[in-house]
């Protein structure tokens, strides 16, 4: 995670997948964000993993746009703050 609140690659090798390994990962960050006092977030997705992002609910943001040779799109996610209470 980038200062900028960009989310860079995210990778999991093949045997741990769908075992919630990114899931666990991608909310720890979201977490860690949020305790930086971030007020959202952002990453570039490729195409196919637009729904796992979608569950932790990132939106679309923007047209789609290819890099590193590979169509991506833009998602982000707006914060909550944390609670004072807590």
């Amino acid at each position: 995670m980038l200062p900028s609140g960009q989310i860079g690659r995210m990778a999991v090798l093949e045997e741990y997948r769908r075992h919630g390994v990114g899931r666990a990962l991608l909310e720890q960050a979201i977490e860690k964000a949020r305790h930086l006092g971030m007020q959202d977030l952002f990453l570039h997705v490729q195409l196919h993993a637009l729904h796992f992002y979608e569950a932790v609910e990132f939106s679309l943001e923007g047209e789609e746009f290819t890099e590193a040779g590979i169509a991506h799109r833009k998602m982000t996610l707006v914060l909550t703050p944390l609670d004072d209470n807590v």
